[in-house]
């Protein structure tokens, strides 16, 4: 590996049944997590809204974030869809799928 580069790799997830989903596949074809994503095609109440927002900064602010522009940088939406740092927007699909019981989200947001 030089500098940023990443040569290859997968990242799985190991579910409660043994088998296993393949969450990001390395080399060429890496890409995080976009909000154009079908992942993302979901109508939820404002309840669950609001519930997974206040978990989500909860989290974050827990890991030693505190500023308001330092959380919206983070999550911002940039043009190709990705988030000012992905790290982020597995975090809130994470916190999504835990609030919603969704597995197919908690797949996606991978090892926690």
């Amino acid at each position: 590996m030089r500098g940023n580069q990443i040569s290859e790799w997968n990242l799985f997830r190991q579910r409660q049944d043994g088998s296993s989903v393949t969450l990001l596949a390395g080399g060429n074809n890496m890409r995080h997590l976009q909000i154009h994503d079908p992942l993302f095609d979901r109508t939820l109440t404002p309840r669950d809204t609001y519930t997974i927002l206040e978990r989500f900064v909860s989290q974050y602010n827990a890991r030693g974030e505190s500023s308001t522009v330092a959380l919206l940088t983070d999550v911002a939406i940039c043009i190709d869809g990705t988030s000012g740092d992905p790290a982020q927007i597995y975090d809130f699909v994470r916190v999504a799928g835990d609030i919603l019981d969704d597995e197919r989200l908690r797949d996606a947001a991978g090892p926690g």
